[in-house]
């Protein structure tokens, strides 16, 4: 796990979403005065972790939430109604997936979000589900 953390094997930051799976590797990752931020838990509420390593590394514990079902629907209206604008710097095939890493690792990357299609051929097609 270290490894993919890259060199020195820690994170300034972690977005959570699995929950009680992978919390305790999360909060131990991340590297003294870095933050563990959780927003699901779609393995489970129940979170175990060593609290040692969150008060004697300083490490931070956030809670996000983004939407209820009501305004993440009116948000992607919104985003298809050409009114929000997701700032795209650059768009992958999904089997250009491992690129768009190499570019963040490098921080090669334009300013702006990258994306990558899923069951999509292209930009703006939409999901195509076979």
């Amino acid at each position: 796990m270290r490894q993919a953390a890259g060199p020195g094997g820690e994170v300034d930051i972690v977005f959570e979403h699995p929950g009680r799976d992978t919390f305790a590797v999360s909060s131990f990752l991340v590297k003294r005065g870095g933050m563990v931020v959780f927003c699901a838990a779609t393995s489970g509420y129940d979170l175990t972790f060593d609290a040692r390593y969150v008060w004697m590394r300083q490490k931070r514990i956030q809670g996000s939430h983004f939407a209820n079902l009501k305004q993440a629907a009116e948000a992607n209206r919104l985003v298809m109604a050409g009114r929000i604008d997701p700032c795209l710097s650059e768009v992958f095939p999904w089997d250009q997936l491992p690129e768009a890493h190499a570019r963040m690792l490098r921080n090669q990357h334009p300013p702006g979000n990258m994306a990558v299609l899923v069951h999509s051929g292209r930009a703006g097609e939409g999901c195509r589900l076979e």
